[in-house]
């Protein structure tokens, strides 16, 4: 040992104490001795004194005889080995000093230097093993609290430990669970599975919470020992999530298929039209002025046919996102249908929320979808009505508003204004087109993981809403 061992001495015969100094030189270890002959002294040493490598404690003392001197160190220091010193020749009085905490006991008058040196070594060895079990035990509690999964130690099915994440995930207390059956809350068609080397396999099964509901579990069990005997450790992981993601994939999947198989047809159907379309307007430039009519009816088809484009496009969600202020786009969609509003008397006006409304969006994509609903509302607003652009911010979501004047939606249109090809009134007006630009709006801010709402009265008006989350986007400009 490369440093002076610290040993406090409890002896109240003088001479005693000079033989045990004396005894101590002659060891190879080095000695820094304190030496007191009270137990109380030894106490007070204790408390001020520093710490202590080991203490030499002799039973019978002037204020103190027995094993109670050897119980009040232990009180002030419980982790500091002692060997006990007495001139009582009773082995049932050192075995009665080690259960209580002593690391050795010596008979007075024939502790010579070769057994004070040992006896010392063993004590100071064994109190750090003490120690380190001591500190491994609970860096093990620890870890075992620490882990997610719940778990099990179970012996002959009877439970005998669990972990934090059991008592959370079975809905009770550690002392509800241990000495219940394993059975009890732990559902499976096979026994547990495991080998003699420790490993285990994956089961699949259901788990019964205290309130009685059933869940999905997976299993895993390893062979442990225990305090000497056999025991099982059985882990259980929580799997309802997993399958609901599962099943939620399933359903993604099969949705793609069915868009997939619209997104070829619509992109068949309008490539096939493109060229007459083409030809056709190409023809009517030639034709004369009076048939305005046919030239309105070949645009409304070409519309048709940028329609359905669109939504081919829409539906392979290839979308540029961008930080993106609503404020800008609600803006620039009042500047585009200005003159279209000035032409039809229609006023459009807009009113801007006076914070930065930023969104991560396709800043174009979002463009179009505003602007949808602003060509809607001043096309369907009679002449001195009023149509206005808001945005505002509620919680977390950034709100952009179109409100007009116009005539208002019957109650019984409202759900399916959105559905792709519905039209409220499909003789109204030639400028009714194949009901897709609600259907695009739908799609286009839902993809922003937003939502779009509506208001409406006959009579009175209409306000449609965009929805949208105002979540940051790290490195992105503001479109």
């Amino acid at each position: 040992m490369g440093r002076n061992i610290r040993l406090l001495l409890v002896e109240d015969m003088a001479a005693d104490a000079l033989l045990l100094r004396a005894e101590l030189m002659q060891t190879s270890l080095r000695f820094e001795i304190d030496h007191v002959q009270r137990v109380a002294h030894a106490v007070e040493r204790l408390l001020v004194g520093g710490q202590y490598d080991v203490v030499l404690l002799d039973l019978s003392l002037p204020d103190s005889r027995g094993l109670d001197t050897l119980r009040r160190v232990r009180e002030v220091d419980p982790h500091v080995p002692v060997v006990i010193l007495s001139g009582y020749e009773d082995a049932q009085i050192g075995l009665e000093a080690v259960k209580n905490g002593a690391q050795d006991y010596l008979m007075k008058g024939r502790a010579d230097a070769a057994l004070l040196e040992r006896a010392l070594q063993y004590a100071m060895e064994r109190a750090a093993s003490i120690a380190e079990l001591t500190e491994s035990r609970r860096r093990y509690h620890e870890l075992f609290d620490a882990t997610l999964e719940a778990i099990f130690v179970h012996v002959d099915g009877d439970i005998v430990d669990v972990n934090r994440s059991c008592e959370v995930m079975f809905g009770c207390e550690r002392a509800a669970l241990v000495g219940e059956e394993l059975k009890r809350f732990v559902i499976l068609e096979a026994p547990l599975m495991y080998d003699s080397a420790g490993g285990g396999q994956i089961q699949q099964g259901s788990a019964r919470r205290a309130d009685g509901t059933i869940f999905p579990i997976e299993v895993g069990s390893t062979q442990i020992v225990l305090d000497r005997q056999a025991a099982v450790l059985t882990t259980i992981r929580d799997v309802s999530e997993r399958l609901r993601a599962e099943q939620h994939a399933l359903q993604l999947t099969l949705a793609r298929e069915r868009v997939e198989m619209l997104r070829e047809f619509l992109h068949a159907a309008s490539h096939d039209l493109r060229t007459p379309v083409t030809t056709l307007l190409t023809g009517m430039y030639l034709i004369q002025r009076n048939l305005t009519d046919l030239n309105q009816w070949a645009k409304r088809l070409q519309q048709i046919v940028e329609d359905l484009l669109d939504m081919e496009r829409l539906e392979r969600l290839d979308f540029l996102m961008a930080r993106t202020d609503v404020n800008f786009v609600a803006k620039s969609v009042v500047e585009r249908f200005r003159a279209a509003a000035s032409e039809r008397r229609v006023w459009l006006t807009c009113d801007v929320a006076q914070v930065d409304l930023v969104v991560p969006a396709d800043a174009v994509e979002l463009g179009n979808a505003a602007a949808a609903l602003v060509d809607n509302a001043v096309r369907y607003t009679p002449a001195g009505g009023y149509v206005m652009v808001a945005t505002r911010q509620e919680h977390a979501m950034a709100v952009l508003e179109v409100r007009d004047t116009g005539s208002g939606i019957d109650p019984e249109h409202l759900p399916y204004i959105f559905d792709r090809f519905y039209r409220v009134d499909p003789a109204r007006s030639t400028q009714a087109g194949m009901g897709l630009g609600l259907a695009k709006v739908k799609l286009i801010v839902e993809a922003h993981r937003g939502r779009v709402e509506v208001e409406s009265r006959v009579g009175e008006g209409s306000t449609f809403r965009l929805v949208l989350p105002m979540q940051a986007m790290v490195g992105e400009g503001v479109s």
